[in-house]
């Protein structure tokens, strides 16, 4: 959201994606890898790079964000593929921060896995804060998750649940064979 914001000039706050993405019936064949620090997990592919295909003269930048949000809603599918591939059975997806203020990437991601997506919205910015100190703080050696977190996170001031009948299904098959490429080669992860 942020390269489309403060490099490309589409949007001029992160809100505004929103209403750009769904002012598209769909992405026109578009295909956004954003993978612009490489590809995290599962894939773990430091080399990777991002992408945009399927451009058109018919293309414009409503396309171009729809497919950023679809893009977003896969990197999510894969995270919840590897978790049930692993044998983790996943209920409820819970989603923070300004990517769940997207009510069409939250649907994408509910009816594409079947799980409830749940925008879960801190009542203060230091709760939500110190939630992402608890997750990254045990990762530094700085403490533990446990020291972190108190009560339970059921405080949140505004929850909602988002389901649909839109799926994601060929975006995550074209998302899959694109990133394809990235599998088996050098440079590759755990």
């Amino acid at each position: 959201m942020q390269w489309l914001r403060d490099e490309m000039g589409f949007i001029d706050d992160s809100s505004q994606l929103e209403a750009l993405a769904t002012s598209v019936s769909d992405s026109a064949g578009v295909q956004f890898i954003p993978a612009f620090t490489g590809l995290g997990s599962p894939f773990w592919r430091a080399d990777a790079r991002g992408s945009i295909t399927g451009l058109s003269r018919g293309v414009g930048r409503g396309q171009i964000a729809r497919a950023l949000v679809e893009a977003l809603a896969y990197q999510v599918r894969a995270m919840t593929d590897a978790f049930n591939d692993g044998g983790i059975s996943l209920h409820e997806l819970r989603a923070d921060g300004g990517a769940a203020a997207v009510d069409l990437m939250l649907q994408l991601q509910a009816s594409n896995s079947k799980l409830q997506c749940c925008e879960v919205r801190p009542r203060s910015e230091p709760r939500a804060a110190r939630r992402r100190s608890a997750v990254s703080g045990p990762v530094c050696g700085r403490r533990s998750m446990n020291s972190t977190i108190s009560g339970p996170t059921t405080d949140d001031s505004s929850r909602r649940t988002h389901s649909s009948s839109t799926s994601v299904r060929g975006v995550a098959s074209r998302a899959r064979t694109r990133l394809s490429r990235f599998q088996g080669t050098s440079n590759g992860g755990p």
